[in-house]
């Protein structure tokens, strides 16, 4: 069995900073909070190799 992880939003959002584009800042501040680890973990800042 699979142990669920949880991840601190705010200090995800704090690490990552102003490594994201004002495009992704503005869907980070329009966003429910539910979505917001999705949201910055599935950027174009992060699919990037």
């Amino acid at each position: 069995m699979q142990k669920s992880l949880s991840v601190d939003v705010t200090q995800l959002a704090m690490t990552v900073g102003d490594r994201c584009s004002s495009q992704t800042q503005q869907a980070i501040s329009t966003s429910p909070p539910q979505l917001l680890t999705v949201i910055i973990l599935g950027s174009p800042e992060f699919m990037r190799r």
